[in-house]
């Protein structure tokens, strides 16, 4: 018996999954590559879509506004279009109060994009992270752990994914 996505007749071909357990750290101000995070997925069919499933754990200053793009072969794809002037348009973002206690804060990232990248040849879909503004308190942005990483229970350290699954129809 086949598995349809929501009754609507679509059905899962195949699924990739990057899961990145390492650390990562950048002060960049416009976005860097996370390293050792992409996923490739080959579609069978180029009017199949790719269901993309980021979760991104960040943490950094207080009073930082990280912010993710989603890049597939190397083109940004899922950001917003609003953005005018100073304004950033991307496909996910944190906010990192300004409250002292940010050094010990992490935010789950997570945003889910229906590509539809038109080929049979091999797709990798990969992040960058950038910090625009860190109110200067701070050094960087954190993937997978928070700021300060002393041996103090509160620290905690997480995981991050790209799941790509394509869909037929």
């Amino acid at each position: 018996m086949a598995v349809t996505i929501n009754g609507s007749g679509q059905v899962p071909v195949q699924v990739k999954q990057t899961v990145k357990n390492d650390l990562f750290t950048t002060t960049s101000s416009v976005p860097v590559d996370i390293t050792g995070f992409s996923a490739s997925i080959t579609p069978t069919s180029s009017s199949n879509k790719i269901l993309v499933m980021v979760n991104v754990l960040i943490g950094g200053s207080r009073d930082t506004y990280p912010y993710i793009l989603l890049l597939r072969n190397g083109t940004s794809v899922g950001t917003g279009t609003g953005a005018t002037g100073n304004q950033i348009n991307t496909f996910g973002g944190a906010y990192l109060t300004n409250a002292v206690t940010a050094t010990y804060m992490a935010n789950y990232v997570s945003v889910n994009w229906l590509d539809s990248p038109s080929t049979t040849s091999s797709v990798t879909y990969k992040l960058q992270v950038a910090s625009p503004y860190n109110g200067g308190y701070g050094t960087g942005i954190y993937i997978n752990r928070q700021e300060d990483n002393s041996n103090v229970s509160p620290i905690q350290y997480g995981q991050s994914s790209i799941t790509l699954m394509e869909i037929s129809g």
